[in-house]
């Protein structure tokens, strides 16, 4: 073998060395972090985890936002540490709707489950309406699975009866009730029998849900449809999970209609997306 080879396989060697030398000691703070958390030293997390962000070799490490968005929950139970980090809830909360479709997500599913009970504890004693809505919209963001009507089978099977009770009710622009409805204004109906106050319009309606995908809408969920720059109408789904969707809703020209969407090409190509309704906004009766 010639000189110039050996040197050749000598540079490829220390630089194979040297790159994972380099991918261990990155690897080695997010080891760390993840020993204090386990370790509950929740607060140097969070700081930690702040300060790594800033680098950009880790801003995007699923591991070390996942990190830091369970330390804003665990600081957050020391109301003062909460009240100085309010805007902390709502960015952890959109850093999870990011990462609930990577590897790391699910295989720190163990140490997210255990946090249930500690956010229904944040969630009800909230201290106003704005902490309420942040902690309500974090609790469904993380805990998606049994937390809205179309996840839970008694709850769809009543809306979906007394949706069918209004077919033939004439389209109303404005209207809430049995005298005429428009497709936002049916939703608040229908779901006011499950003690659930909805916004009044569809756009708000669709913000305030839980997203869900196609596959995972059942029924009682809602659908969304777009005009192109807004969301502008909504309809209930009432087919069975994998089947063609069907959905009660407003038709302006037919009034309350079961309607096939995906066999509808004007429904079908304005789709904006699916929601759930989370049980967490549930009314407690009188």
């Amino acid at each position: 073998m010639g000189n110039s080879i050996r040197i050749k396989i000598r540079v490829l060697l220390l630089a194979c060395i040297g790159f994972f030398a380099v991918a261990q000691a990155q690897d080695l703070p997010l080891q760390q972090l993840e020993k204090q958390y386990q370790d509950a030293h929740y607060k140097r997390v969070y700081i930690k985890a702040g300060f790594l962000a800033s680098n950009p070799s880790y801003s995007k490490d699923p591991s070390l936002l996942l990190f830091k968005s369970m330390a804003v929950i665990q600081c957050a139970q020391q109301k003062g540490w909460y009240v100085r980090h309010t805007y902390a809830l709502n960015e952890a909360r959109t850093q999870l709707i990011k990462l609930q479709a990577t590897p790391e997500f699910k295989e720190k599913s163990t140490f997210i489950k255990a946090l249930e009970p500690q956010v229904k504890v944040l969630l009800s004693d909230a201290a106003n309406p704005a902490d309420q809505e942040a902690w309500r919209l974090f609790y469904n963001t993380l805990y998606p699975s049994g937390s809205g009507i179309g996840s839970n089978q008694a709850s769809s099977t009543l809306l979906i009866a007394m949706a069918q009770k209004q077919i033939g009710v004439p389209y109303k622009s404005a209207g809430t009730d049995p005298s005429g409805f428009d497709c936002s204004g049916l939703m608040c109906y229908l779901f006011q029998y499950n003690h659930i106050e909805l916004p009044r319009r569809a756009s708000d309606q669709y913000a305030y849900c839980l997203p869900i995908s196609a596959e995972e809408a059942q029924p009682g969920d809602l659908v969304f449809f777009t005009n192109g720059t807004e969301v502008n109408h909504v309809g209930l789904l009432i087919s069975e999970k994998g089947m063609p969707k069907r959905m009660i809703h407003a038709s302006s020209s037919s009034g309350i209609i079961e309607t096939e969407i995906e066999s509808n090409s004007y429904w079908k190509t304005r789709i904006a997306g699916y929601g759930r309704v989370p049980l967490a906004t549930q009314k407690t009766q009188d």
